[in-house]
């Protein structure tokens, strides 16, 4: 069933705020040099290692990474797995805050070239480690001789790693470095209480530019959200019954965006990456989203190698590394304690969120697919 159209600025009020994932900082590579094993075939996946200490008495605020690897990575901080890519020519930035600690932190990083990509094939990795304290200072680590080439995946000793050469040779030259805002994909999480089971449960949902959402491991909805447009300042928002799904006691609200970040023919870009949510729950009870719900970037999603879609279409291919899988994030029980709160931009209307149509969908025991707006 579809409603009116509405406004999103000409509602009476909304509870929810916009709300993205935490911006990392930007890391520059340019004390960092391109290093390798020193092995001489092509197919070669060597590991490189490093081990990092911090004071006791030095207090961390965020231990940021940054890494590029010809062809591929895999980043692995005190026996996790934090993050990846397949793409070394738009490398993206790595929070491991999470997992930091005082005295000894050990980097793994496996990496392995592509003997595919013609007779040069060059492989290669560089990064850099931001650590900021909470005085204010800063402490960078690059790749350099410093960093250990791992005789195999288990050993914890090794030679010093090859230096190719510093940042900027060839063939790779200069590697956009900043804070990467397109085909960006951020987990939500919300855990809440309520007193019985409701009778009626309406939620408001508007993102750019896709969402999947899950209520207490259920998947409610399957690809939410339309394209904004053909206007710049139009957005519509989803109007969802979540009663089948909701239950008394607690309940976990999970949410996928995906955010394209660019233009196309019938999509325009808001230029940020933000997911907006209300719930409410028999007249009685509201949820909305702010700065207490979890958020966090999917480490297995990234970009593709070519052909790329064209310039008409805003989406990017999806291309998702299973080894850097979140696991059962969406599950109620899931353990997000290291997650991030989300940043609240506030309440709409937005400078990049101006109005929205509503578009209403019935429901059932499955998954929910919005209908069309009028």
């Amino acid at each position: 069933m579809l409603a009116n159209a509405v406004e999103l600025s000409a509602r009476d009020s909304w509870q929810g705020q916009w709300i993205g994932p935490a911006k990392l900082p930007d890391i520059d590579l340019q004390e960092a040099s391109w290093i390798w094993s020193n092995e001489t075939r092509r197919d070669a996946s060597p590991g490189f290692r490093r081990d990092i200490t911090t004071s006791d008495d030095a207090r961390v605020a965020s231990v940021t990474a940054l890494f590029s690897a010809d062809n591929h990575y895999r980043l692995q901080v005190n026996g996790r797995i934090l993050g990846g890519s397949s793409d070394w020519q738009h490398p993206r930035a790595i929070d491991l805050t999470p997992v930091w600690r005082s005295g000894s932190n050990t980097i793994l990083i496996h990496a392995k070239n592509n003997i595919n990509d013609g007779p040069s094939s060059a492989a290669g990795l560089i990064g850099k480690i931001l650590i900021s304290f909470a005085d204010g200072r800063a402490q960078s680590i690059v790749t350099d001789a410093d960093w250990r080439c791992l005789s195999s995946p288990t050993s914890s000793t090794g030679q010093p790693a090859r230096i190719l050469g510093a940042y900027g040779m060839e063939p790779w030259g200069e590697i956009k470095t900043q804070t990467n805002t397109t085909n960006l994909w951020t987990c939500y999480r919300k855990q809440f209480s309520l007193a019985q089971k409701p009778t009626q449960a309406v939620a408001r949902i508007a993102v750019d530019s896709k969402y999947w959402l899950w209520v207490n491991g259920k998947l409610a909805v399957f690809e939410g959200s339309l394209k904004r447009g053909p206007t710049p300042q139009d957005t519509y928002f989803d109007e969802v019954d979540l009663t089948p799904f909701l239950q008394a006691g607690n309940n976990t609200i999970a949410v996928l965006a995906w955010h394209w970040g660019k233009d196309g023919y019938s999509h325009k870009n808001s230029g940020k990456n933000g997911f907006l949510f209300e719930l409410d729950v028999d007249s009685h009870f509201s949820l909305g989203s702010d700065a207490t719900w979890k958020a966090q970037i999917h480490p297995a999603f990234g970009r593709t190698g070519e052909p790329h879609p064209n310039y008409r279409m805003p989406d990017e291919n999806v291309h998702f590394d299973a080894r850097l899988d979140l696991g059962a994030w969406t599950a109620p029980e899931f353990d997000d304690s290291t997650w991030k709160p989300a940043v609240a931009f506030g309440l709409p209307p937005m400078s990049f969120r101006k109005s929205a149509r509503a578009k209403r969908s019935s429901h059932d025991s499955r998954a929910i697919s919005p209908s069309l707006p009028i």
